[in-house]
């Protein structure tokens, strides 16, 4: 079976581009023609602030671009898309292409040892994906360029001309119109695919201009639109209604209502394309409906969003601690009062209370420790921490290292230190005394009147 058909020219978008030198009137003209073109108009301004001077005579919807690199264009390019305009106007293509230069000459300066040719085996990718944003476009699209310019000496007075468009070698392939348009406000028709206007000169492209467009546009055979692509149009569109704020900020629906809307649109994955195409679309009035009377009237109360809380006592207690319902204490503040011992919650359960003082060594005159009172007494407290070998940052002096010695006890003898014990060498630890000597007499005789000189 063949693979060729009869051809039927089908109803399509306008992809048109124009460009000239400063004053041409870029702008203005891309207003003017595409108020023919369609009703919603967004204009992605690069030329510092320039659209919104003609505000008050054009109504359409802007977008003031800022770091103006290849992503940021096509990022605004798939929104407007997703927000459904009729056109959108970029104005201008020619500061992305700059961008894109002082990014590959980067990249050539760091991977390419200089050679500006070889870095842009990067470059080239993210031009085509500028492209390929502009064609995909589901409306129509008016780019405007900058074009070079040089001043011409006339017979009266020298003229400002453009010469060729500041952007990617063969960019005009990518278009069904083509105009160039000079100071004088005139439109030399370069390319022309409705075979209207080729080679002609437009005084002031307008309105009419843009509305002839369409008329040749919309001539020819529907384009057939599947199911699956009306119900995802729909499903993009109850999003972007769902997700909207006002001026300050604050979304007209709750967040109840956008997980009510998350999970309405998982129930319809079982459904088939039919269904879920009917299930949308009324879904869509809905939440147009409401939008309206939000929009309409401020007065209507709206939940502002914050953290919900969970079943999960110990995730509430932190779930309260992120919305701020704990008396506005961070948990900063809360480590502070468990150390000064102040009641604090915990895990939203019960009150804590915390050391009020840092432990310190108690040198008095106590009978020596047993070894398991030694070996409780030595566990930390929460609070201490590893010392390493110099350090001083701790909650005792440096003098409290060293251990005093134990002054005598009244009416008793010190207990002999090794070495001091008749006949017994220094460093050998006598066999017959306990670790704990008993407490001897000041007559040197033993509880039981044994003599000391029996070792």
């Amino acid at each position: 079976m063949s693979g060729f058909h009869k051809a039927v020219k089908s109803q399509a978008k306008a992809r048109i581009a124009m460009f000239g030198p400063s004053g041409s009137g870029k702008t203005y003209t891309s207003l003017s023609v595409a108020t023919g073109l369609g009703d919603r108009i967004a204009l992605m301004d690069s030329e510092n602030r320039t659209a919104i001077k003609y505000a008050d005579r054009f109504n359409f919807d802007v977008c003031e671009l800022e770091t103006k690199t290849v992503q940021e264009y096509v990022k605004n390019i798939k929104e407007a898309g997703e927000a459904g305009y009729d056109v959108l106007i970029i104005d201008s293509l020619t500061h992305a292409w700059q961008i894109l230069n002082e990014e590959v000459q980067k990249i050539a300066d760091t991977s390419f040892q200089g050679n500006f040719w070889a870095a842009w085996s990067k470059g080239t990718p993210m031009q085509r994906e500028l492209v390929d944003a502009i064609l995909n476009y589901p409306g129509h699209i008016i780019a405007t360029m900058r074009s070079k310019t040089e001043w011409q000496t006339g017979a009266k007075k020298p003229t400002r001309v453009g010469l060729a468009p500041e952007q990617g070698k063969g960019i005009e392939y990518e278009f069904d119109i083509l105009f160039e348009i000079n100071t004088g406000h005139l439109a030399s028709i370069i390319k022309d695919r409705t075979g209207k206007f080729q080679d002609k000169i437009i005084d002031r492209p307008d309105r009419k201009f843009g509305k002839d467009i369409a008329d040749w546009l919309s001539e020819g055979a529907p384009v057939v639109v599947t199911v699956d692509e009306k119900v995802n149009k729909l499903k993009l569109e109850i999003t972007r209604i769902i997700k909207s704020k006002d001026e300050a900020d604050i979304p007209y629906f709750s967040p109840n209502e956008v997980t009510a809307n998350h999970d309405a649109l998982v129930s319809l994955i079982p459904k088939t394309p039919v269904e879920r195409l009917e299930a949308l679309t009324v879904m869509l009035d809905e939440v147009k409906e409401k939008l309206q009377i939000r929009v309409s009237d401020p007065t209507v109360p709206r939940e502002v969003p914050k953290v919900q809380p969970s079943d999960n006592p110990e995730a509430d207690h932190i779930y309260r601690e992120l919305s701020g319902e704990l008396d506005g204490k961070t948990p900063v503040d809360r480590v502070k009062e468990v150390f000064h011992g102040t009641e604090v919650p915990q895990n939203g359960t019960r009150p804590v209370e915390g050391p009020k003082t840092a432990p310190t060594q108690n040198h008095t005159n106590t009978p020596p420790a047993t070894q398991s009172e030694q070996s409780s007494a030595q566990i930390p407290a929460i609070y201490d921490t590893p010392e390493e070998p110099g350090d001083t940052d701790s909650y005792e002096s440096p003098e409290d290292d060293e251990t005093p010695p134990t002054p005598p006890r009244s009416g008793k003898k010190p207990i002999p230190k090794l070495g001091e014990i008749p006949g017994v060498h220094r460093g050998v630890a006598p066999a017959a005394v306990p670790p704990e000597g008993p407490e001897l007499p000041m007559d040197g005789m033993d509880s039981s009147g044994v003599p000391l000189d029996i070792f």
